[in-house]
């Protein structure tokens, strides 16, 4: 297999238009992460700078721990994962505060397959090693889908979608597990509970973060702490506007939340699979 980087990605177009124009047959074969063209039986594939080697190391790795794990996961329900939860009081409460807690687990995905069994320590050691963006990409790779097109002298004559249901499975039950430890640390926080997006939770400026450390780290989490400034809130439409500066990066962050209906959570469901979708748009006219 030929590995080609991201200066290089005017060749593979090229090379596949070649192929077309030339009556060949070959496949391509394409995910969010990589774009692979199989002619004569070679294998080249496309990855980006972000999208590096370690990352599919790490996933394979993590889906060689699956596949050999007494533990099995199935039929997640998908419709109660919780991705987000906002807390109902802020739509009536006139003021709210312009400094934030923020608690964040670290790593949640990742620690969930190894805390359950799923993935061994030598695996986790590895993934955590290999840098956050890969971290996040090697677990994300689990829920891919994959576009194949066929081509038969040069011309495409089918196009398959393949998933592979068992490890989107064990996605979806990090999903689940992060999101419903989410919800416990949110009863906790009772009316210092502002909300919660993915794997951190935002709260009141006086909330007391050992508590919330200490209930982390008892269901096998590490987390960090951080104290928000220059906050700003606002309600519109029936979502939760919330913007902070980013004191590691000294930049604005934003969130849009909607508040919690059935509606709202099936459009947060229906984003993240989406997300899980997502294609190499450089090669939509492939």
């Amino acid at each position: 297999m030929k590995f080609i980087n991201k200066n290089e990605i005017d060749d593979i177009k090229g090379f596949v238009e070649f192929l077309k124009k030339s009556k060949k047959d070959f496949t391509v074969s394409q995910t969010g992460y990589s774009l692979t063209v199989d002619f004569k039986g070679q294998q080249f594939m496309y990855i980006d700078k972000i999208t590096g080697g370690k990352c599919f190391a790490s996933y394979n790795m993590i889906k060689r721990d699956i596949l050999n794990s007494p533990v099995v996961i199935d039929n997640v329900p998908r419709s109660t994962v919780r991705y987000y939860g906002v807390n109902q009081f802020i739509k009536n409460r006139r003021q709210l505060p312009d400094e934030v807690l923020n608690i964040d687990i670290n790593s949640a995905y990742l620690t969930v397959l190894f805390n359950a069994g799923i993935i061994t320590q030598p695996t986790y050691e590895y993934v955590m090693k290999s840098g956050k963006n890969n971290r996040l990409k090697s677990v994300g790779m689990l829920a891919t889908k994959r576009n194949v097109l066929t081509y038969k002298n040069g011309e495409m004559v089918n196009h398959a979608v393949i998933t592979d249901s068992h490890l989107r499975n064990y996605f979806f039950y990090c999903c689940y597990e992060v999101g419903e430890i989410m919800n416990k640390i949110a009863g906790l926080l009772e009316k210092k509970f502002l909300f919660f997006w993915v794997d951190g939770i935002y709260c009141t400026p006086d909330t007391d973060s050992k508590q919330i450390v200490d209930a982390l780290t008892e269901r096998g989490f590490t987390s960090k702490v951080k104290h928000l400034n220059a906050c700003n809130f606002k309600t519109e439409n029936d979502n939760l506007y919330f913007d902070y500066i980013d004191t590691d990066t000294l930049k604005r962050k934003t969130f849009c939340l909607p508040f919690e209906n059935e509606e709202n959570n099936e459009n947060i469901r229906q984003f993240v699979s989406i997300l899980t979708k997502e294609q190499l748009t450089r090669f939509n006219s492939i």
